[in-house]
């Protein structure tokens, strides 16, 4: 509109030149007048996009009706960025909440430090623990990942929120042979190598703690030697007034390796427990199923604590329920494929679903478009179904991760 004033102006100006100078008062009054109503109609424009804007950044997702199962396309291309500013510095969730961060997804610090208030514990993925096989020795990889400006900002002290923990994620990653970490698990040698170069990077870079991943292995096992590193280990990290985290695998109705006996052993030795509920999907049913289906979840929770005595429940919330803030597109006749908020904005704005489903027993939404592609992504109704879970059962949380989701999910947390 702006650009066709413009053109109006030098439509006008020929028109002056072609005149003469006689019809220059004339000129000057319709320039006059042409400005004022563009002026008027800009900030007319401005003053509706302004109000609009703030009513929407003074209301929650719940305030604002987005919370639904009746899902629309539309609302979510335009609402995704809107959050109440109001709730930007209050943790809305009770439990423990911890967020995963990966250096290959910046928005992910960027979240972190705009909604700081809303996480107790923030884990960045950029270790790894590697074996050099020829010299029967352990090094640290991963150093040139870190964001020292974002570790300077998460730690500077804020008057509007509390400071988050940081405990970095420690990748046991024995790829080529993953069966020999259980071997050298028990060498005394190596394990005291991997305790050494887990406490010094930790207290050097002043972390409050750490997460210890041992890699996909522990979906086929999760062995003895296993148990008696995470024993040892806590118990240094604990001397050094450091936390343990620890990632564990789900169950399934047919196979788990982390059983419930297992997690009471440990919880004194163990400070949280990141389950991973959240990709159900490859374990099972690789091709047409929810990503993390609600019942498949409580069956982990029931798995885990249904057998506690009284006084043992407290322990439940050391269990950090995974939640995903990714999804994954289907097509007939092609392999699954992960899926974050830019490509589900991308399919939502280019390809448009044909419609959009709540599935009840699963609750997760999945949009469906006319080329058979289906897209599991989670929605604030499914994100907030599994924190009401997390809440029911007096556990914590973890987010699968956190860059992967879109704003305005912070208002749920």
């Amino acid at each position: 509109r702006y650009q066709r004033r413009v053109r109006g102006l030098l439509l006008l100006s020929q028109s002056w030149v072609m005149l003469g100078q006689k019809n220059v008062f004339l000129f000057f009054v319709l320039v006059f007048v042409l400005v004022c109503n563009t002026a008027q109609s800009s900030t007319s424009r401005k003053r509706v996009v302004g109000e609009e804007g703030k009513e929407n950044q003074d209301k929650t997702v719940f305030e604002r009706g987005l919370v639904t199962s009746s899902l629309s396309p539309q609302k979510v291309l335009r609402e995704h960025k809107t959050y109440s500013l109001a709730n930007q510095n209050k943790k809305n969730f009770t439990g423990v909440n911890l967020a995963y961060l990966t250096p290959w997804n910046k928005k992910g610090y960027e979240l972190s430090l705009k909604f700081r208030a809303k996480f107790d514990i923030l884990s960045p993925c950029w270790y790894q623990i590697k074996k050099n096989a020829e010299k029967k020795t352990v090094s640290l990889a991963g150093h040139d990942a870190i964001d020292n400006k974002w570790l300077k900002e998460i730690k500077t002290p804020s008057k509007a929120s509390k400071t988050p923990k940081i405990a970095p994620r420690f990748l046991l990653d024995w790829q080529e042979n993953p069966q020999d970490l259980l071997e050298d698990l028990a060498d005394f040698n190596l394990s005291s190598e991997i305790f050494s170069l887990i406490i010094k990077e930790t207290k050097s870079r002043n972390y409050d703690g750490v997460v210890i991943d041992f890699g996909g292995i522990i979906h086929q096992v999760f062995h003895p030697h296993m148990v008696d590193m995470l024993v040892h280990l806590g118990k240094k990290l604990h001397d050094n007034e450091l936390a343990l985290i620890v990632a564990v695998p789900p169950s399934t109705p047919h196979s788990g390796t982390f059983t419930a006996e297992l997690f009471v052993k440990l919880a004194k030795h163990v400070d949280l427990f990141s389950l991973m509920t959240y990709d159900l999907a490859h374990r099972v049913h690789p091709v047409h199923e929810p990503i993390a289906p609600v019942p498949w979840i409580i069956f982990n929770l029931r798995n885990l604590l249904a057998n506690l005595k009284e006084e043992e429940y407290p322990l439940a919330a050391k269990i950090l329920v995974g939640v995903n803030f990714y999804g994954k597109r289907l097509l007939a006749g092609y392999a699954p494929e992960p899926l974050i908020a830019h490509d589900l904005l991308t399919a939502l704005e280019t390809q448009k679903p044909s419609h959009v489903e709540w599935t009840e027993p699963f609750e997760e939404h999945v949009f469906h478009f006319k080329n058979g592609m289906d897209i599991y992504y989670p929605t604030l109704l499914s994100l907030h179904k599994r924190i009401e879970i997390c809440r029911a059962f007096q556990t914590g949380i973890a987010i699968w991760e956190l860059g992967q989701g879109l704003d305005y999910f912070m208002d749920l947390l």
